[in-house]
């Protein structure tokens, strides 16, 4: 009497007799195929230009465009700040009224449409430590190269004055953002001699920054001259903000990041004035449209080159 198979011998054997089929048909030679190369990561990409000789220019965009514009140009970096992007969006000056949330969703639509690694401003992200946990991994998510947070009190800049959060505070958010995002750079503004410290308070909160894990420090106020003293205290890069002041004077002085904040803004809103008041008082804008954007310009803004092809690749013309 033949012997019965179990249920299980049998999906046993089943399994056995495919999985010979399926190594069966497969190529003696067959070889794992290679994974691409990992891409670069954007806060990598940003600690690389601070590694080099000259200082990096990061260019204030306001939009969209005014960032593809740094990007076409040439520039190495650019900042999306909170007074030229969300604040300037929603026609508000920058006193911390716009959310944190506002701030990465505006940074976010910028940088969707660059491949420039950016330096994002966060303000104080929210205050606690939790807060700078998550909102340092959604600028991360984003795509940020670096992010900028400060050591004055949020609900302050509302009221026109200048209170910082107590050294400890910002030391802990250093660390919560650094855990959240170690390849995002972390710019540290800090708002002390604003607030009147001496030059010896503001350096001791310097160096605590640094150690705690600041990639980089803003001393806001600070005068060039001061630079160099400064960056052989702290020890991690400087950001400096001199519109007027040329790029060998701010080597010289040790300044690593050379931040334009709202330089492009200020510009291009004073050529529009310009235009309307032209247009006002003689009826045309002779003057005004010397200024205008080159088409060729104005297609590589909004990629018609790589749109024409594209549409030509699936038949869609």
């Amino acid at each position: 009497m033949p012997k019965r198979t179990s249920r299980r011998e049998f999906f046993q054997v089943a399994g056995a007799a495919a999985t010979g089929l399926v190594a069966a048909a497969q190529p003696a030679t067959a070889q794992p195929q290679a994974r691409p190369a990992a891409r670069t990561s954007m806060g990598n990409r940003f600690r690389a230009l601070l590694q080099g000789a000259e200082p990096v220019v990061c260019m204030g965009a306001f939009d969209v465009l005014s960032a593809r514009l740094v990007e076409i140009n040439g520039f190495p970096s650019i900042f999306i700040g909170g007074s030229t992007g969300a604040s300037n969006g929603h026609a508000l000056p920058d006193i911390g009224l716009v959310s944190t949330t506002e701030l990465i969703e505006y940074a976010e639509r910028i940088m969707a449409n660059i491949d420039t690694p950016a330096l994002c401003d966060a303000d104080d992200a929210g205050g606690t430590p939790l807060d700078v946990y998550r909102n340092a991994k959604a600028f991360e998510r984003a795509g940020a190269g670096a992010v900028m947070y400060e050591d004055r009190i949020r609900v302050e800049r509302m009221k026109g004055n200048t209170r910082l959060s107590p050294t400890n505070e910002i030391v802990d958010r250093i660390h919560a953002a650094k855990d959240a995002s170690p390849e995002v750079q972390l710019v540290l503004r800090s708002e002390a001699l604003s607030a009147k410290l001496s030059m010896e308070e503001t350096l001791a909160r310097g160096v605590a920054y640094a150690k705690a894990g600041a990639d980089v420090l803003f001393f806001a106020g600070m005068k060039i001259e001061d630079f160099p003293h400064t960056a052989e205290t702290v020890g991690v890069p400087l950001y400096g903000s001199f519109e007027t002041v040329p790029l060998p004077r701010m080597k010289d002085a040790r300044v690593k990041l050379a931040v334009y904040t709202s330089d492009m803004r200020d510009i291009a809103m004073g050529v529009i004035n310009n235009a309307l008041m032209e247009l006002k008082s003689t009826g045309s804008m002779t003057n005004a449209a010397k200024n205008k954007l080159p088409s060729s310009v104005q297609q590589q803004l909004t990629r018609n080159q790589e749109l024409t092809e594209r549409s030509r690749k699936y038949n869609f013309r």
